[in-house]
């Protein structure tokens, strides 16, 4: 596996770092863009262990910084500016590493699945998603859930990490969800996980553990559905 470090600008003058894990030939059979959740950036640990994963199993991990992360802010782009930003990196990157031929898989932690869904709604399919942590319904507003996002995604497979303890995606209402998607795609639950899958202290797992599970599981999915 190889890792490397670069810049891409989204529109002038506004640039964000992206770092992509590579297949150790160099030749990856898929390329996986995977966005951040609103919190944290693209260094998030379970980010950085998924994308090893990947580049050890022959997959490209291309991962990056929106904009207002990386310029220190903590209040999110508007959505225009999240999904430009996220398809400026993805436009690179199959350019960058000659992946404009292979499979391509978006997704993320949290707000990075929910932009990864939007696109996935509004233009050229993926060949699958990839969410940790969907924000299926905003904090307290159980009124304004987003089923729809991911149902105008159409006929990608899916794949959801979620907590059990997660108060952003119940469970109850995400698995009345599933039913209506496409039949390769899996709901993988972190017992006792909240919405970052960190888990109480006195579970005998440690982060890092519950970190490798969710990879793990991504990963193996990704494989099979897409026949890698």
């Amino acid at each position: 596996m190889t890792d490397h470090t670069y810049i891409v600008e989204v529109e002038p003058g506004r640039k964000v770092t992206v770092r992509a894990s590579l297949p150790q030939n160099n030749k990856p059979r898929a390329l996986a863009v995977m966005a951040h959740g609103m919190n944290n950036d693209l260094d998030f640990p379970l980010m950085i262990e998924f994308a090893g994963r990947l580049a050890k199993n022959g997959l490209a991990a291309v991962r990056f910084n929106f904009l207002y992360r990386e310029e220190g802010k903590s209040n999110p782009d508007n959505a225009g500016l999240l999904i430009g930003c996220m398809n400026a990196v993805t436009r690179d990157a199959r350019e960058r590493w000659s992946a404009a031929d292979i499979p391509l898989v978006l997704g993320g932690k949290s707000l990075g699945a929910r932009i990864s869904a939007t696109i996935a709604g509004q233009g050229p399919k993926p060949a699958a998603l990839v969410y940790m942590g969907f924000p299926l319904q905003p904090p307290g507003r159980p009124d304004r859930g987003r089923e729809a996002v991911i149902l105008n995604v159409g006929n990608v497979p899916q794949f959801f990490a979620a907590g059990t303890r997660d108060p952003l995606c119940p469970l109850d209402r995400l698995n009345k969800l599933m039913p209506n998607l496409p039949p390769a795609s899996k709901l993988f639950t972190v017992e006792n996980g909240d919405h970052s899958f960190h888990v109480p202290k006195k579970d005998p797992r440690s982060q890092d553990e519950v970190d490798a599970e969710i990879a793990a599981a991504a990963t193996e999915w990704l494989l099979h559905v897409l026949n890698l």
